[in-house]
């Protein structure tokens, strides 16, 4: 059953990156608790007392480092050691444990081995043309209608023709890819005294079953298309990705493996029939095997940066810029998605006004020496900056352009390329101009969730690369992806779960009917790529749409910018590949000189695995040195948005307005429209707002919290209470309809409260000139302690109070200011009336900040 412990071993790390689309955490958790029991007493080795519980220790860091899956593999490494260093050696204990240990390695190397594989079928995610051909004619072989076009399989139908896409994922597919891994090194650990004879039988059952396998999914994916209506779509692709199929085909490689391969296993070494020959002589080899796992760590993950540049950064406007040359080729496109020419303020609404860059720009500014171009690219015009940012290029390059762009990056400068989705607006062509000459290129494709079409969330690594360090969780909206073929660089990020369509240029936009199609590639994709060039580095992103207005301050969006900019405005670094090679070349003379049989490769697996540990935080803590977290050297309000007390608020996500009574975007949008603009003479003032959890608010200079309705315990009405007397400002706002409210437990250190709920038509804003009028409050709460702010009906409805060196305001009408009765979208150009509900929030907010009350 042993085999069949792998199948699930190897499903599970398949299944735990999501690389198919996501997956629950109990699901491929539960799998890879059933492959350790199918596994137990299959293939297992027990190892001295005393090395046993040195494993175990070496193992332990892995437990609180990288994500779940390895985090589970070195959980159940650490059992299984712990398990053979007990005083009571009974052989059912030391089997357990010695499975433990086996399973849990062996996970772990799969998901080692996942991540390898998403990032090696991101950059280059077809099979080679002689590989298609030779599968073509395969299939011509067993009686396929089938035939080879270019990078396709094309299958013949009564309906039409199938150009499938032959890609690695469909010859060797991620799972089959682990349970090979795996089984290499279960053979490895099952001390089997023919390793090599049985690595090669191994081989020779895995390479033509997977071409049987490729084969036999075509047939199916055939014969549905057979039975498939004729009115009906063809949407039967979706086998390809669908992991059930993928476990379903590990068993015939799993029984087959179980029929040729024979394991064995020794029975358990006590520790008197070791003594001195396995404790001493194998230290020295232990060391070295952990100082090689900690280099190849170091050299694969290390991405040393130099020198700091002087942070002047270049905004590309001229080839994005809607003039009556660009309108002439592309007509639909009447406003430019990522200006940062007009200001973003209170006097302009609708979707133009929201969709720029206006926002990221000034931010930018509070840490950068800002500027923008306005003509031809120049050597001259490239003299005195270090990062040029080109942005959704809808005019073309010219030569003189390009290799001026080129020569800046050979000196040293860097460069952001920013593309979109499907070309749009002829965005992809133009940047390809400049991409093509560093190596990579942007698809003109989109991409798409596989089982969430429209979401993609992103989490980065252990180690991420230096440039997302600093970001946390990000949600994209829609990408275009990058295919950088063997060119020299680093996926910084390599989306999974996706899939991806052509442009359709029937569309306005481009953008295609999510629907499946044989054609897609699917899987990983590359989305963020960095490779050097010369003196300089090149930076390219394929999601412009979250740095506009309306996402840049979303979780994890303004972070990644910054990130990237930061990682540009340095010189390159020291290499470092010099030091996977030294870890690899170490590693062979160990083992080349290793002369003992006895020697378990457990106690080797677990130094390799505490070498990755050390080596993943020495970098990890290099990486943060190099480029530490940059805080705004000019002047920037920051208001947090607290969301643990208010779980039933929907947030935007990528801009989106929900446009309902429990969503509060367009209120927290506008908080940019206070920002004043930086120039030559005055530093201006820039407003930013964030989302936190559990009062975590860090230096903000507001707390807002909307329609509390959790409980909040003496701890958390503390950190409030400290927070506001230390001169902290909080803003609570609550509304009749929250039946549930918890407001006052928060009010409570204040001596204030919400009480009764009464009815009105209009609110009389006494505290706030010029407004005289506040329109359209329905029903409010009213407030008892603190000074009237707002009053309804001759009862005081909004009210503020000093405390310590803070100040709270409280306002009992906040479902006034949900998405539903602020425009409901983000597109709406307020009337008069709404306009006084927007002028309220800015004279509001304004107040606080600025203490004027």
């Amino acid at each position: 059953m042993g085999w069949i412990g792998l199948v699930f071993l190897a499903w599970a790390s398949m299944q735990a990156i999501g690389f198919y689309g996501a997956c629950p955490e109990y699901v491929w958790g539960s799998s890879v608790g059933l492959g350790a029991v199918l596994m137990l007493g299959h293939a297992w080795q027990s190892v001295p007392r005393k090395l046993a519980g040195v494993a175990a220790l070496c193992v332990l860091p892995a437990l609180f480092l990288g994500h779940a899956p390895t985090q589970i593999g070195a959980g159940l490494m650490a059992v299984g050691f712990f398990l053979q260093f007990l005083p009571a050696r009974r052989t059912l204990v030391l089997r357990i444990g010695g499975t433990a240990v086996s399973a849990g390695a062996i996970s772990m190397l799969m998901a080692f081995a996942m991540n390898f594989y998403a990032s090696v079928t991101a950059r280059s995610p077809l099979l080679p043309a002689w590989c298609v051909s030779v599968l073509a004619k395969i299939g011509g072989i067993l009686g396929l209608d089938i035939a080879q076009d270019a990078g396709q399989l094309v299958i013949f139908s009564m309906r039409t023709k199938h150009p499938l896409a032959a890609t690695w994922n469909l010859l060797i597919d991620p799972a089959s890819f682990c349970f090979v891994i795996g089984a290499t090194l279960l053979i490895l650990l099952s001390s089997t005294k023919r390793r090599g004879a049985a690595l090669v039988v191994l081989a020779l059952i895995a390479a033509p079953w997977l071409v049987l396998r490729t084969m036999l999914l075509i047939v199916i994916y055939s014969y549905r298309v057979l039975l498939t209506e004729f009115d009906a779509d063809l949407d039967q692709v979706s086998q390809f990705w669908n992991v059930w199929w993928h476990l379903l085909l590990l068993l015939p490689l799993a029984l087959l493996a179980w029929y040729f391969v024979k394991l064995h296993r020794t029975p358990a070494i006590e520790d008197e029939e070791v003594g001195e020959s396995m404790l001493r002589p194998r230290l020295l080899s232990l060391l070295g095997v952990g100082v090689a796992a900690i280099l190849i760590t170091m050299g694969s993950l290390w991405q040393p940066s130099g020198a700091q540049k002087r942070g002047r950064i270049l905004i590309d406007e001229f080839h994005s810029k809607v003039d009556a040359r660009s309108l002439l080729r592309w007509p639909s496109k009447d406003y430019d998605t990522t200006s940062t020419l007009r200001a973003y303020d209170r006097d302009w609404y609708g979707q133009a006004a929201a969709y720029n860059y206006t926002s990221l720009y000034e931010y930018l500014s509070r840490i950068y020496t800002m500027s923008r171009n306005e003509m031809p690219l120049s050597d001259k015009g490239l003299e005195d900056i270090d990062v040029l940012v080109l942005k959704l290029p809808s005019k073309y390059f010219t030569e003189e352009e390009i290799a001026a762009v080129q020569r800046f990056v050979e000196r040293g400068g860097g460069v952001f390329l920013l593309g979109e989705h499907t070309t749009v607006f002829g965005s992809g062509v133009c940047l390809n101009q400049i991409a093509r000459g560093f190596g990579f290129e942007f698809r003109y494709d989109c991409l798409f969730g596989i089982d969430s079409v429209f979401k993609q969330s992103y989490s980065p690594p252990l180690v991420p690369h230096p440039s997302i360090q600093h970001m946390g969780p990000l949600n994209f909206a829609v990408s275009c992806s990058i295919d950088p073929g063997t060119s020299p660089g680093t996926a910084v990020i390599h989306g999974v779960g996706l899939k991806n369509l052509g442009s359709d240029y029937f569309a306005s936009n481009f953008y295609p009917q999510p629907n499946d199609a044989p054609e897609m590639l699917y899987g990983s994709f590359v989305q963020l790529w960095a490779t050097d060039h010369g003196a300089g580095r090149v930076l390219a992103f394929t999601d412009s749409t979250i740095f506009a207005n309306f996402s840049i301050f979303e979780p994890g969006k303004k972070e990644l910018f910054l990130g990237m900019m930061q990682w540009l405005n340095h010189k390159q670094g020291l290499p470092t590949y010099w030091l996977m090679w030294a870890g690899l070349l170490l590693l062979g003379v160990i083992f080349w000189r290793a002369r003992s049989p006895r020697v378990d490769t457990s106690i080797v697996v677990a130094t390799i695995v505490l070498g990755w540990s050390l080596g993943s935080i020495m970098t990890h803590s290099l990486h943060a040195s190099d480029l530490p977290q940059l805080e705004p050297q000019r002047p920037v309000v920051s208001i947090a948005f607290e969301q643990s007390l208010s779980p039933g608020i929907i947030w935007t996500d990528g801009g989106f307005i929900p446009g309902k009574a429990n969503s509060f975007g367009l209120f927290e949008r506008s908080i940019q429209r206070l920002t004043k603009r930086h120039t030559a003479s005055d530093p201006g003032l820039t407003w930013t707002s964030f989302r936190s959890q559990d009062f975590d608010v860090g230096n903000s200079d507001l707390v807002v919290v909307i329609n509390p309705d959790q409980p909040v315990d003496a701890q958390y009405r503390q950190r409030v209470e400290d927070y506001v007397k230390a001169g902290g400002k909080l803003l609570v706002l609550d509304s009749a309809g929250n039946k549930t409210s918890t407001a006052n437990k928060i009010l409570e250190p204040f001596g204030m409260s919400l009480e009764s709920t009464i009815k009105g038509k209009d609110g009389a804003p006494i505290s706030l000139a010029p407004l005289s009028k506040l329109y359209e409050i329905k029903q409010a709460r009213t407030l008892k302690g603190g000074t009237a702010l707002v009053t309804l009906g001759g009862s005081t409805v909004a009210a503020h109070k000093k405390h310590g060196k803070g100040h709270v305001i409280v306002i009992g009408f906040a479902s006034r200011f949900s998405d539903l009765n602020m425009g409901v979208s983000g597109d709406t150009i307020p009337d008069e009336k709404l306009r006084q509900v927007y002028d309220f929030e800015f004279a509001l907010l304004d107040a606080i900040i600025s203490s004027k009350f």
